[in-house]
């Protein structure tokens, strides 16, 4: 399912929902182009398309922030809005899968599925982002637990090759929070059997950081 498809239409402004649906169709030229086989002459058209494009594109280039989510509960529910160019994850990157994810309850829960563009091994997901989600899956437990922070360290066991074209499911929680340290653990399943796990250390963010730095 497209961002576009699974939106509430009245939580949106019209700007976002355009953003959404270019980014829809943006990630299906990418899915294309991973399986394209083009001919060694003639592909000039669509060469000159992507170009004018590309062009259009730059010429609305704005400051480069994340859309905001409307409070820290939205952000909860819709952190691929909040963090909407974040390539893992942001609704608005075209290079980011399609990612659906709560942070609600002190746990993180999530799901996606990777094609072809994603490839590593034939029909699996490439490790490194299966490093990646789980990062992100981590770094989202300790917000969602109430201790944003840095990720310090991780640790990846990639238990088995997470499959293409497959609804995976993420999940992620705090095991452990001490003094600034923060602990966390996070997994990801395909068709309920574990494809990998981490675990990771992350040190929690100042109350004050970015005093200043605001622009």
């Amino acid at each position: 399912m497209s961002h576009t498809e699974s939106l509430n239409p009245e939580s949106i402004d019209e700007a976002y929902r355009s953003h959404l649906r270019l980014t829809d169709a943006l990630r299906r030229v990418v899915e294309a182009n991973a399986g394209v086989r083009l001919p060694a002459a003639g592909a000039e058209d669509l060469v000159a398309m992507a170009d004018a494009l590309a062009e259009r594109l730059e010429a609305l280039a704005g400051d480069g922030r994340y859309h905001v989510a409307d409070g820290p509960d939205a952000f909860l529910d819709e952190p691929g809005r909040a963090m909407a160019i974040n390539p893992i994850i942001g609704h608005c990157s075209p290079i980011a899968p399609p990612v659906e994810m709560s942070l609600r309850g002190g746990q993180v829960r999530g799901t996606t599925r990777l094609g072809q563009a994603y490839v590593g091994p034939p029909g699996r997901v490439h490790g490194g982002w299966v490093c990646a989600l789980l990062d992100q899956v981590l770094g989202f437990a300790c917000v969602a637990d109430g201790n944003p922070s840095f990720t310090a360290s991780i640790t990846v066991h990639l238990r088995k090759a997470t499959p293409l074209n497959t609804d995976l499911e993420l999940t992620g929680r705090v095991t452990d929070v001490s003094g600034r340290r923060v602990t966390a653990w996070g997994a990801i399943h395909a068709d309920g059997e574990l494809t990998a796990e981490a675990e990771g250390l992350f040190v929690r963010i100042p109350s004050d950081f970015g005093v200043g730095n605001a622009s």
